[in-house]
């Protein structure tokens, strides 16, 4: 699926970002990548596309989101702010059953969100649990004056529970946010000749137990854009510990800020078969620069305006034509 030897997100003749430094073939000193640079108070703004389900049927979900550098916390871990910043769209509409209404504006609750992460990048814990279970009186007050019967009072009663612990909290968000999942991962660090597998769960697989094989390749070379390019290839196979059976594989590309080490857009698919039900994601993730930056000088501007996405039919590839050449990448 993927050409190591070119980046499929950087074409020639794509892409000439005004102010862009293109470093065509600069080799890189080492197979290191050291923990990102991200200037305390520093926003970026990203947008997400989701398919996901059976071959036969599969859902499209999109919708935009920043996250917000904050001050470490006392034990030293990163810790960053993700806010929504436009609706999430189900196959190009606003949530029409009421399941997906439900979700959504239940969902409303974890934000803003405050994650906990390592030097290596990967998730730790959430930084403000109890803000979010002091928000959701207030949530479930307002939920009651527009939905009602068993299923929504069914629905309350598992909230009231996950709402209870710190540790449901942070379970329910590391197992079901793909966002949270793709962009902290232990990427940091180094890369040797002889690939080391480690284990990962993605939010298709049904119990965190379950992960996949990966196996991650840094490229040797910064691609003609001036990216770092990481290739990651993931196997899912029958394990004593599943106690069920399983199978599947997962690839994906990844690319990085080439001075601030930051994880500028990710591409990728997960097939999972268990117990007889397949389920294929693809995941295209996407750096939304301001309106007028660019790839390499946008992380030093003093003020950063949160790209405004209209997520709705049709506008989405229109509005980023004009403002990103980030989507322009994914044909959006």
């Amino acid at each position: 699926m993927f050409n190591k030897s070119k980046s499929i997100f950087f074409q020639e003749g794509e892409l000439d970002p005004v102010g862009a430094v293109v470093e065509e073939n600069k080799l890189l000193l080492e197979s290191v990548l050291s923990s990102f640079n991200w200037r305390v108070g520093q926003k970026m703004d990203y947008g997400m596309l989701l398919n996901f389900g059976p071959e036969s049927k599969q859902t499209e979900l999109k919708y935009t989101c920043s996250l917000t550098r904050l001050s470490n916390d006392a034990e030293g871990n990163f810790v960053f702010e993700l806010n929504r910043t436009s609706a999430v769209y189900i196959d190009e509409i606003l949530p029409d059953l009421i399941a997906d209404k439900l979700a959504f504006e239940v969902g409303k609750v974890f934000y803003p969100l405050h994650l906990m992460v390592d030097p290596s990048g990967e998730l730790r814990g959430i930084a403000n649990t109890n803000q979010i279970q002091s928000r959701w009186p207030g949530v479930k007050d307002a939920l009651r004056s527009y939905f009602q019967g068993d299923f929504f009072e069914e629905y309350l009663q598992k909230m009231e529970k996950l709402m209870l612990h710190e540790h449901n909290i942070f379970s329910a968000i590391n197992r079901t946010d793909w966002f949270i999942r793709v962009f902290f991962q232990p990427f940091y660090k180094l890369y040797p000749a002889q690939n080391i597998a480690r284990r990962q769960f993605f939010p298709n697989l049904p119990t965190l137990s379950m992960q996949y094989q990966l196996i991650e390749n840094m490229m040797p070379e910064l691609n003609h854009f001036g990216a770092i390019e990481l290739i990651q290839q993931g196997l899912l196979e029958q394990d004593a510990d599943y106690g069920i059976i399983c199978s599947g594989r997962s690839e994906a590309h990844y690319i990085f800020h080439p001075q601030t080490r930051i994880l500028l857009a990710a591409n990728g698919y997960w097939e999972s078969k268990v117990e007889g039900n397949q389920v294929l994601v693809g995941l295209r993730m996407f750096y939304l620069p301001e309106e007028d930056g660019d790839f390499v000088f946008d992380y030093n501007k003093k003020n950063n305006t949160t790209a405004q996405a209209d997520l709705g039919t049709g506008s989405l590839n229109k509005q980023k034509d004009e403002k990103s050449t980030w989507a322009k990448l994914f044909n959006l």
